[in-house]
């Protein structure tokens, strides 16, 4: 319980650290490459960012008269869209963020909260309203964010990925971010929709910066090695920030992986630091193992796998036979079972990825893979309380 309170801690106090970071005025040396305060004139359609002097502009093409997508009291404020309407910005010049990109904005609702409407089945096209962003990486096309306030609607006329579906949570206000990995170019959209007179989404301060959020840690290496009963996995880093601890992963055929153990993270570091975790109770035959790097804001991200083959030392002599096999057609030999018992084989590619299940017993323990393309594959065969796993070369 001392180490659970201990963690919470310190989360907590890295959360106020990342907040003043990535919310507030990037004082911590964050560098910023677009700033929008939406100072320009009143009813304002067009205008330019205050650092870059990156252009942007609006289109309404559903506003009929009286409503607007604009600037108004500088804020980017909309009313009564009557159905999608746009904010556009040119490329912003994102090549000095070699680490990551942060992209912040504040959302207020200037209405009272029970306007808004939410995505409901049945109440037709005109009864959601929401806000979008999107962005575009280098030119590869726009992307949908989403957001806790968001989400996905299915809706014939409102279908997407928002940031906000009708009202906020709690309150009026909403500050949102998100980290995106390193372009050289950046394009941002946000699309709003609402539908009835006194609906204002207002949005205000939208801010890109570069950033480390995308490189948690730079992962120099890892690896897994046999031991006489147990299994070492050790793995370096070069760069670390935010880190608050590593979670090994186990699998036995790289899809379905279960939590093993966890190691303490050093935190902030931009030196070389070294980790060993030993599975004290390591799975026969083939392993798999990954590691999962979670923040201290609690995102986390996935190492690739390491493989790891461990035999069984006992009596059990099972070998597949002929390997390699050139009719796809092998046998298992060596399987000791009772009359009326089964067992099954699971066939797997090299990857970990199953592809076929099947069960034999005394009677036939063959296996055909000749309707399967030639290569290297994994053969676990399952039985009672016993599990083997070899390698199977099929080469016609």
């Amino acid at each position: 319980m001392f180490w659970i309170l201990l963690r919470r801690i310190k989360y907590l106090i890295a959360r106020i650290i990342l907040t003043c970071l990535v919310l507030g005025s990037y004082q911590l040396g964050a560098q910023i490459i677009f700033s929008e305060p939406f100072d320009e004139a009143n009813t304002s359609t067009t205008g330019n960012d205050n650092i870059g002097g990156v252009g942007w502009t609006t289109a309404c093409p559903t506003c009929t008269t009286g409503d607007y997508f604009y600037v108004n009291g500088n804020t980017l404020e909309c009313e009564d869209t009557n159905g999608p309407a746009t904010w556009t910005t040119g490329n912003i010049n994102t090549s000095s963020c070699t680490n990551g990109i942060i992209v912040s904005m504040d959302i207020n609702l200037a209405a009272a909260s029970n306007a808004f409407e939410e995505c409901i089945p049945g109440c037709g096209c005109n009864c959601v309203d929401w806000i979008s962003l999107e962005y575009d990486a280098n030119g590869s096309g726009f992307v949908p964010l989403t957001s806790v306030e968001g989400g996905t609607c299915a809706q014939a006329c409102s279908g997407g990925t928002y940031i906000l579906i009708g009202a906020l949570s709690s309150g009026t206000s909403f500050s949102y971010s998100v980290c995106l990995n390193p372009a050289t170019t950046l394009q941002l959209k946000i699309t709003v929709q609402t539908w009835a007179n006194g609906e204002k989404y207002q949005i205000d301060n939208i801010n890109v910066a570069c950033s480390s959020c995308a490189l948690p840690i730079e992962l120099l290496g890892f690896a897994a090695y046999e031991k006489v009963k147990e299994v070492e996995v050790n793995w370096q880093t070069a760069m670390e920030l935010n880190n608050d601890y590593f979670t090994v992963e186990r699998s036995t055929d790289g899809f379905r992986f279960e939590n093993i153990g966890e190691v303490d993270a050093v935190g902030n570091s931009n030196k070389i630091n070294n980790y060993t975790f030993n599975d004290a109770n390591p799975l026969q035959g083939i392993s798999y193992y990954r590691l999962k790097q979670t923040d201290v804001d609690r995102t986390f991200t996935y190492s690739g796998m390491v493989v790891l083959e461990r035999n069984k030392t006992t009596g059990t002599n099972i070998s597949l036979v002929p390997n390699p096999t050139e009719s796809g057609i092998f046998s298992i030999n060596g399987l000791d079972l009772e009359n009326g018992k089964v067992a099954f084989v699971e066939i797997m590619d090299y990857t970990g990825k199953m592809i076929s299940k099947v069960n034999i017993d005394s009677l036939n323990s063959s296996v055909d893979l000749s309707t399967f393309s030639t290569g290297l594959y994994l053969v676990r065969l399952v039985n009672r309380n016993e599990t083997f796993t070899c390698k199977l070369v099929y080469n016609r």
